[in-house]
């Protein structure tokens, strides 16, 4: 069984501001976790990028997940049981 911890339509680099509301966070809140290595990025040049597998890894990490890489999450999974969707 597959499991998506984020949806096809989502590109497979991002920068921090398109990672920051994927997140539902700030932006301030991503650039403090892009600086403690919690999600991790690579640079071109200034840009910064967040490959969707780093966001991913940063996910599973933070709900306790244990994965191999290939695991996404489902397009139809509701946030916090408020019946939002992610």
């Amino acid at each position: 069984m597959e499991v998506q911890l984020l949806s096809q339509a989502i590109p497979d680099v991002l920068t921090p501001i398109e990672a920051s509301k994927i997140l539902h966070i700030g932006r301030s809140t991503m650039y403090h976790l892009l600086a403690q290595g919690e999600i991790k990025s690579f640079k071109i040049k200034t840009k910064i990028l967040i490959p969707k597998s780093f966001l991913q890894d940063f996910i599973a990490k933070s709900a306790g997940i244990k994965y191999d890489g290939d695991i996404q999450m489902a397009e139809n999974l509701s946030c916090c049981g408020k019946g939002e969707n992610v």
